[in-house]
């Protein structure tokens, strides 16, 4: 109905004669069901969408907003819950090809995953790092990488072999990367030497303790691990001149990782909750879950070390195929919060 004030006095006195007052009754409980709203002088039908002075912004990506069911009392608060984790990879193909909205990525390259989409964090060509495989990688902070390589390279601080760790401090990211390597980790202080022992996964623990696993076979200081593996290192100085022990951080064998060779543990990240999100060389199969080598898995672990037990996630944390990476390979990994 639309009742318009101005004209509405003789309707009134009609409508107050033969009803007694009921026509106010009517209109409180209309207004009180949420059946019509008023706009200045008039009453007129609800339209079902509430008008705003401002409308609502959109969701940003990755984050979902949950209204609580409403209660007497306070307005309902919103809660804010992020869906995906971020994740920072690389990956292990060469040549140049697009990724989402990304165009031009290449294996020396760092991209970030939020769940919608990639972004360029690092284009390893701007700073000399074209057609070598960046496979590992680890932040310590917002503008600061620890990576190691696939093979040797020469770099202005010198000869760089496949079992060392560089720190890459930027002045610039994204699509224009600059900024300075330096020495963080030299393996062959350390008892790293041998090809097998090239490093292929990392993660800088908030103790200062070095998580890495190896490409092959690896023996240290009268301790051995395979493939599948991670170990510990805990420093007695970083740098050039590297030093300190070592031990095993987690035993893949222990949980199913030792099946095939294509179960070579590739990229690791342990998040701030202890779970470890994990990569492999190939397809693999561990209880509750298998995958490719584009897929981000992860272990809750229940033990570490030479016992080590996980309960599985039952999904992916990130599915490459989903992105058209089924015939590339998640070589380096980090994650975030």
């Amino acid at each position: 109905m639309k009742l318009n004030n101005p004209q509405s006095s003789q309707t009134s006195r009609l409508l107050s004669s033969l009803f007694g007052g009921l026509e106010i009754l009517l209109v409180a409980a209309l207004l009180m069901f949420g059946l019509i709203i008023v706009q200045g002088w008039e009453i007129e039908p609800a339209t079902g969408k509430p008008a705003f002075d401002s409308p609502l912004p959109s969701p940003t990506p990755g984050i979902v907003l949950v209204k609580e069911t409403p209660t007497p009392g306070p307005d309902p608060v919103l809660d804010l819950t992020f869906t995906h984790e971020p994740i920072y990879l690389s990956l292990g193909n060469g040549g140049s090809y697009p990724v989402g909205t990304v165009a031009n990525v290449s294996n020396e390259d760092i991209l970030r995953f939020e769940g919608t989409d990639f972004v360029m964090v690092f284009d390893g060509s701007d700073v000399g790092l074209s057609s070598i495989d960046l496979d590992a990688l680890t932040l310590v902070d917002a503008d600061t990488f620890l990576m190691s390589f696939n093979d040797p390279i020469t770099l202005s601080l010198g000869s760089v072999d496949d079992s060392d760790i560089l720190q890459f401090d930027a002045t610039s990211l994204g699509n224009t990367t600059t900024g300075n390597f330096s020495w963080f980790f030299d393996g062959s202080d350390v008892d790293l030497t041998l090809d097998s022992e090239d490093v292929d996964g990392i993660d800088l623990l908030p103790d200062g303790q070095l998580l890495i696993s190896t490409s092959g076979g690896v023996s240290v200081s009268g301790l051995s691990a395979e493939d599948e593996d991670a170990l510990s290192f805990t420093p007695t100085a970083y740098g050039e001149n590297t030093g300190g022990s070592w031990a095993i951080y987690f035993d893949g064998s222990d949980i199913g990782l030792a099946d095939t060779s294509d179960e070579d543990v590739d990229g690791l990240g342990v998040s701030t909750s202890g779970s470890i999100y994990l990569t492999a060389l190939g397809s693999f199969s561990v209880t509750g879950i298998a995958g490719e080598d584009e897929g981000v898995f992860v272990c809750i672990p229940t033990n570490l070390g030479s016992d080590t037990a996980c309960a599985f996630s039952s999904a992916l944390s990130f599915d490459g195929a989903m992105w058209g990476l089924s015939i590339n390979d998640v070589d380096a990994i980090e994650t975030l919060p």
